[in-house]
């Protein structure tokens, strides 16, 4: 029977380092080359602006603000150090994230841990470190590895202070940082501070006033990080704008994805391709997400059915979709995903028949959902379940273990 004991858990954050980085040297040398044609690359007119020396702003003299900042200023770090030390970008690149990414499955294993089965704990990290949609990272400039380690690094150290008596100021300090830094990442971060709070009023141990004062002074924190870049945006655009003016954009492109030249497309249902058709037609009508949002409430009017296909449609592509529509791709992640989610499935039947922990097992699923009807928001893709594919994998390394325990080859959980 598969046991684990004290003694093997010494060294455990050492273990998950270097088990974590072989297997993404594994995946950056074994993945093909086609592969990597369809990673996002947004970032590099931002990259381009730091080694002219332009500071994100382009040449007509406008700040590069689709997108926050953190992404390409730490892909230009990497960049100027890697040339200081004669280390190709490529690799230099490759090896930071690897290091990112082992990192943040440290934190992982962490983070599971508030819910007291060491062994969860490792098989999550396992299942994170083997991971294809994770492999795939090291591969090009894309925003996940900074938004995942610091996501993990607010949630672990929100984790702590769960589990802890005595609730630490500076800890919320902390947590703020790394919320700020996520924001500086993706946007999305600023939901992620609202949710932490939430979870911080109905689920800790402390009185009203003491909770209202954590949660203060992590806004205040994560706000002193975003700060500079606020201002900058106000400096060059004459408005408050938060954190990037991709809003509308990414609103947009929720309506259209399956018009784009550069993607394959794939059939949709006549209504539902029709209502695309006439949002397509006068797509540069749509300036603000507002307008977008006008246009579908005349659309749910007009036939309600049709806009619920869509968003139907949408939510199953955040679980398999990539940029470049490409079925073969797409194909490959459906099945991968399939097995992820039948044995987190299992594992949250499991995980919720044992005792205790109840808070942070619906925090947990709270954060999945938060993510996933966020990106049905906007454009559903798979890359968008990334940064959170660690804390699914706590469920299904529940269901890991439970058909481990059938098989007889693990112990009870205590």
């Amino acid at each position: 029977m598969f046991s684990l004991e004290e003694k093997h858990f010494k060294n455990i954050n050492k273990f998950i380092f270097a088990f974590t980085a072989l297997c993404l040297l594994v995946f950056f040398f074994a993945i093909p080359g086609d592969i990597r044609e369809y990673i996002n690359g947004d970032y590099t007119p931002q990259v381009n602006s730091l080694f002219e020396g332009h500071w994100f702003v382009d040449v007509h003299n406008r700040l590069m603000d689709r997108h926050p900042p953190l992404t390409a200023f730490t892909f230009f770090l990497v960049t100027r150090l890697a040339a200081a030390i004669g280390l190709s970008r490529v690799y230099a690149y490759m090896v930071f994230i690897i290091v990112i990414v082992s990192v943040s499955n440290i934190m992982l294993y962490h983070i599971t841990n508030v819910l007291g089965y060491r062994i969860i704990s490792l098989i999550t990290s396992i299942l994170f470190a083997t991971c294809p949609f994770i492999g795939i990272l090291p591969l090009k400039l894309i925003s996940e590895p900074m938004f995942i380690f610091f996501t993990f690094w607010a949630l672990y150290v929100l984790m702590q202070e769960y589990t802890s008596v005595s609730k630490r100021l500076i800890q919320y300090v902390k947590i703020g940082v790394s919320l700020g830094f996520c924001m500086l990442s993706r946007p999305i971060g600023i939901e992620y501070e609202g949710f932490f709070i939430f979870f911080i009023f109905a689920c800790f141990a402390a009185p009203v006033s003491k909770k209202l004062l954590f949660s203060i002074v992590m806004v205040i924190s994560s706000f002193v990080v975003i700060l500079p870049w606020e201002h900058a945006m106000y400096k060059y655009n004459h408005s408050v704008r938060l954190l990037s003016s991709a809003g509308v954009y990414a609103t947009r492109d929720g309506m259209s994805f399956n018009k784009k030249a550069y993607r394959q497309h794939f059939a949709f249902p006549a209504d539902v391709d029709s209502m695309l058709q006439r949002f397509y037609k006068n797509y540069d009508h749509y300036q603000t997400a507002h307008e977008v949002h006008l246009f579908l409430l005349d659309e749910f009017h007009r036939s309600p059915i049709t806009v619920f296909k869509l968003y139907y449609i949408k939510a199953q592509r955040f679980w398999y979709g990539v940029e470049s529509q490409n079925p073969r791709y797409e194909l490959f992640n459906k099945l991968l995903i399939s097995v992820y989610l039948a044995l987190c499935f299992l594992g949250m039947f499991t995980a919720f028949r044992l005792k205790g922990g109840m808070p942070p097992k619906l925090f947990f699923i709270g954060f999945i959902l938060l993510n996933w009807f966020t990106a049905v928001m906007f454009l559903p893709l798979l890359r968008y379940l990334v940064p959170v594919i660690g804390i699914l994998f706590i469920f299904s390394a529940f269901g890991v273990w439970k058909i481990l325990h059938y098989l007889r080859l693990a112990k009870d959980l205590r």
